[in-house]
């Protein structure tokens, strides 16, 4: 009896000591799950740049976001299965918001052959087994421009066919689809021009390129997957050392209606330079089309096929206004000047803007580098191309390296976050409108960018590239694009440069009327032209934290 006593006794303390150590585990285990559930970092990541489905053909930044606190340990990036960056996120803080972090660095795809690949970032933090990861899909293409020779009597076709036959065949297919939106493509007047087209003798790889561009259009693929189809044709005609170019856009109006619109150019000029240490392509295009469509554009950077690509009738136009400017009678100067301005000035200010630029231009003249050319009609085309060049090149350069993020778009966004008047119903809805406002801001940066470089090498032009700054501020076509804020940028930077101004013109309780606009501009271009030019040297130092060589 006394044994039974005892081991019940026994049993007892047992039991109670199995309770208090299972109540302290079950402790411990509420407090970790609480803490995983409320404190625990998670995170949020997408890749903004480059856009799902891309076509690439060179080495290209990305731009992670990523959403949480505290900021994760590592970020890994993947081309297929394989990593290829591991960073340390510590160490590469890009910009930082309420919610989200910014992270922006260069991919190297050397190595990667063509054909479709799944680009992933993950983040990985060291208290966590798990990770969070984002991926999107690319595809590479090999660009290997003019490293063949093309034979002529082909080229000479397809400049034939550039110029008639192709965009008869795309004017045709535009109005046949308006005119009988249903079935358009079985009309027989779009029918046989087709099926002329189709059975032109160029080469079968372009004729092929171009048929799948048409049967994209008559299927109405997206908009993006044509465009990518336009890419392919001109990979293709580049490749195969075929001096042409081709530029598609596809509109999408909101009352239903299409516009596919092809353009065609030859390459006039090949130009192979250099800008920090990299080899860069630009070409200098010439229209072969007639169709009715005028570019808004000098110049134009093929992310998807690594070139720079320049305009030589819209330099051309830029130089013929610059000529009347330089060398025109006084009446056309001053009407020349006053259709530059979206303000009103009167006659006096004409004059002074006239003289600020010739003067400039005059210097310039007498450059060594103007000698080896023959008229002011030629010394003016070059004058006017170089500084489109290099805008086209320093995009180029910012798309396969990336930039840092200057401090004056870090203010722009800041504006465009805290001017919006949204009431967010969820932070999934707040991050939503974070993640618009970071993609604007990166498009402006890469112009803030591209136009201070335009600037520092348009040596004879930066003040008669000031008015069109002013006019991307003031013009009501521009309101809110990259061109509109970059300009607006760089005008305040130089005016506060100068002490013209002690406002802040980027923050949204600051209303920059025209007139100020009107003053600032003329105070510019009152400043010296060496002065100008080391200002704007000095700007992107200060911004982008590296010099304009």
């Amino acid at each position: 009896m006394l044994l039974y006593n005892y081991l019940i006794k026994l049993l007892l303390q047992i039991m109670k000591k199995v309770f208090i150590i299972s109540a302290i585990i079950l402790l411990i285990l509420l407090i970790l799950t609480t803490y995983i559930l409320f404190f625990f970092p998670t995170y949020r990541i997408e890749i903004l740049h480059p856009a799902d489905s891309s076509l690439i053909a060179s080495d290209f930044f990305i731009t992670v976001s990523i959403c949480g606190k505290p900021v994760p340990d590592i970020l890994e990036i993947k081309i297929d299965e394989n990593t290829i960056e591991t960073i340390h996120l510590d160490e590469l803080n890009w910009n930082e918001r309420n919610c989200a972090t910014l992270y922006n660095f260069k991919i190297d795809i050397s190595n990667i052959k063509s054909g479709n690949h799944i680009l992933t970032a993950r983040v990985k933090d060291n208290l966590l087994p798990a990770s969070e990861k984002y991926s999107i899909t690319f595809e590479k293409k090999d660009f290997k421009p003019f490293e063949k020779e093309a034979d002529s009597s082909e080229i000479s076709k397809i400049e034939s066919f550039f110029t008639n036959e192709l965009p008869d065949l795309i004017v045709t297919l535009n109005n046949t689809r308006l005119r009988h939106p249903d079935k358009w493509t079985e009309r027989e007047e779009y029918k046989q021009i087709k099926d002329s087209v189709f059975n032109y003798k160029i080469p079968i790889s372009v004729l092929e390129r171009i048929k799948s561009l048409i049967e994209n259009i008559e299927k109405k693929s997206s908009p993006k997957e044509i465009k990518k189809e336009g890419d392919y044709l001109n990979i293709e005609l580049c490749n195969n050392g075929y001096p042409f170019w081709t530029l598609m856009y596809e509109y999408r109006f909101d009352r239903g209606d299409i516009a596919s619109i092809l353009l065609t150019y030859k390459i006039i000029e090949r130009m192979n330079l250099e800008i920090e240490g990299m080899k860069e392509q630009a070409y200098v295009l010439k229209r072969l089309d007639n169709i009715n469509r005028v570019e808004l554009f000098l110049g134009k950077q093929i992310n998807e096929t690594p070139a720079a690509i320049i305009l030589e009738n819209k330099i051309r136009e830029l130089s013929d206004r610059l000529k009347i400017i330089y060398a025109g009678r006084r009446i056309e100067q001053l009407r020349t000047m006053r259709d530059m301005l979206y303000f009103g000035v009167p006659v006096s200010t004409l004059d002074f803007f006239v003289k600020s630029i010739n003067s400039e231009v005059e210097q310039e003249m007498k450059d060594t580098s103007m000698q080896k050319y023959n008229t002011i009609e030629e010394k003016l085309y070059n004058m006017c191309k170089k500084p489109t060049v290099y805008h086209e090149l320093r995009h180029l350069e910012d798309f396969k390296n990336g930039i840092a993020l200057s401090n004056t778009s870090r203010i722009i966004l800041d504006n465009f976050i805290e001017s919006n008047p949204i009431k967010y119903h969820s932070i999934d809805n707040y991050i939503e409108y974070e993640k618009f406002c970071y993609n604007s801001i990166v498009d402006i940066n890469l112009e803030l960018s591209a136009y201070l470089y335009e600037l520092a090498y348009a040596s004879g032009l930066r003040k008669y590239l000031l008015i069109k700054l002013a006019n991307f501020i003031l013009n009501k076509q521009y309101i809110n694009t990259p061109e509109h804020w970059a300009s607006k940028a760089i005008l305040w930077l130089l005016a506060r440069k100068n002490n013209m101004t002690d406002k802040n013109f980027l923050l949204p309780n600051q209303y920059i009327n025209r007139d100020e606009w009107k003053e600032i501009l003329i105070k510019l271009h009152g400043v010296n032209n060496k002065k100008l030019e080391q200002d704007i040297r000095d700007i992107y130092v200060d911004e982008f934290k590296k010099k304009i060589f």
